[in-house]
């Protein structure tokens, strides 16, 4: 057995004891495995380890990817593994990849906005011309934030929105945490906690502005509930609900 397939053997033991996204220990090895098999010459035995890594990480079309250029056609047992990545690859893609909470933890400072950073958006409404963090995730695009008036001009409005969403740029972990648990309590199995919060994933921000109120809902993926969206309201800088709905 090489070091690398010794290596994988243990971790891959380790990690299937919690075969979670909780269990960030056994991930963030893993996930330096995999960068170490990056890095090392390409061949089918580095391959065969990547593509079983990606397959536990939930990385499918990364691990399609690593396999494909060395499957065997004439290989049976190829062409079933080929097929098997195939289908998740196509249903999963990378997108329910686990998480290294490690690049998680750092914080993130506001991108400072101006009016001019914000744009129509075509539709009636208006989005951003460039990315922003919220809830200390970058969110990349800025057509992601999404502005609309019930009433006045954006030109009125746009010094309170630039204000709002450095405000959940820098919203404290600890008081999302502690409403979270308060009001999911009946729901989940265990507390929220900073790794909840570290690995919630932002999709999109709609900010509606109405009667000089900013109503932000901030659309997110929640680890505890991996069939569901959760929605965080806020009301101007005030946390005022979570709802969950249905992917």
């Amino acid at each position: 057995m090489t070091p690398f397939q010794q290596q994988y053997t243990e971790l891959a033991a380790r990690f299937r004891k919690q075969p979670n996204r909780h269990n960030h220990a056994a991930i963030g090895a893993l996930y330096d495995l995999k960068a170490a098999l990056e890095r090392a010459e390409a061949t089918r035995e580095t391959a065969d380890l990547l593509t079983s890594v990606n397959s536990l990480l939930c990385l499918h079309a990364s691990a399609l990817q690593t396999f494909a250029p060395f499957a065997d056609s004439g290989e049976r047992k190829d062409i079933i593994c080929l097929h098997k990545l195939r289908d998740q690859a196509a249903w999963k893609g990378d997108r329910f990849a686990l998480k290294d909470i490690r690049t998680l933890r750092a914080t993130l400072s506001p991108i400072h906005l101006s009016p001019a950073d914000i744009t129509a958006d075509g539709e009636g409404g208006h989005c951003l011309r460039c990315g922003v963090v919220i809830l200390n995730k970058t969110v990349a695009d800025g057509s992601n934030i999404r502005i609309t008036l019930a009433d006045g001009a954006i030109d009125d409005y746009a010094p309170r929105i630039i204000a709002t969403l450095e405000t959940l740029a820098q919203y404290p972990a600890a008081a999302l945490i502690d409403y979270y648990d308060r009001e999911c309590s009946a729901y989940i199995e265990r507390d929220a906690d900073q790794d909840w919060f570290d690995t919630l994933e932002i999709y999109s921000v709609s900010i509606h502005c109405c009667d000089g109120v900013l109503y932000s809902n901030i659309n997110s993926g929640d680890t505890y509930f991996l069939d569901a969206y959760l929605t965080i309201q806020f009301e101007d800088d005030k946390l005022r609900t979570l709802r969950f709905g249905m992917t």
